[in-house]
């Protein structure tokens, strides 16, 4: 269970996912 789920952000990605409701991730898998 090496999987990291990080939520991505940025000032873009907010404004984004404010009008547009959609969430950006990072997924890092070690």
């Amino acid at each position: 269970m090496g999987i990291l789920i990080k939520p991505i952000v940025t000032e873009k990605m907010t404004i984004q996912g404010e009008k547009l409701n959609r969430y950006g991730f990072e997924v890092d898998r070690s």
